[in-house]
């Protein structure tokens, strides 16, 4: 599986990889259930992509990394970790507070209609449980190896300049060379 270190406009950067095709068997009464949330998943990889990335990690073996060439080594190695340890405390602090609302949601039940609230905080702090345990497990057992692209360092100068017409069409471009599609479209979301 290949993750990229991308680039933010604030000089920042942040984990993306395509997620890997697993195919899973449910009963057919399940299929509405699924389809909403995958809509959920989707959504929230918009969001947070580096929490998406490391949860999909954690379902391979080895991986390869590929950064800007302007990087070293032992630098790309040390972002990388940076990434995956700012993950897993964002989301250790984020499932302790909403383990925490989880009771406060509770008192909800009493009121006729379903209980969205609380079923919302049980998805998220499975979800952060869950970017927890990956990052953990990324950290420590994961085969890596890190390879330099020049690509990237074009889809720095990209996103960094202040006037460019032609930047979705040219991140479009990236994308393509760098087998990721709609590229252009997690850039042009407005989060980097």
């Amino acid at each position: 599986m290949n993750v990229f270190i991308l680039p933010k406009a604030d000089g920042e950067f942040f984990l993306f990889a395509n997620a890997p095709e697993i195919e899973e068997t449910l009963p057919v009464r399940f299929n509405k259930i699924k389809k909403m949330f995958n809509e959920f998943e989707k959504k929230s990889a918009k969001k947070h992509p580096t929490s998406k990335t490391i949860q999909d990690l954690d379902k391979i073996n080895e991986i390869s990394v590929f950064y800007p060439s302007e990087f070293e080594d032992f630098k790309a190695r040390e972002v990388y970790q940076n990434l995956i340890k700012e993950e897993i405390e964002k989301n250790q602090k984020l499932f302790y507070l909403n383990g925490a609302l989880l009771p406060f949601s509770i008192i909800l039940t009493v009121l006729p209609a379903p209980n969205f609230v609380f079923y919302y905080l049980i998805w998220k702090t499975v979800s952060h449980y869950k970017t927890q345990v990956s990052g953990n497990s990324v950290q420590n057992k994961m085969r890596v190896l890190f390879v330099a692209d020049k690509n990237l360092d074009i889809l720095k100068t990209e996103i960094t300049k202040k006037v460019n017409l032609s930047r979705k069409y040219k991140i479009k471009e990236i994308g393509e060379e760098l087998e990721i599609p709609n590229l252009d479209e997690l850039y042009g979301a407005g989060l980097f």
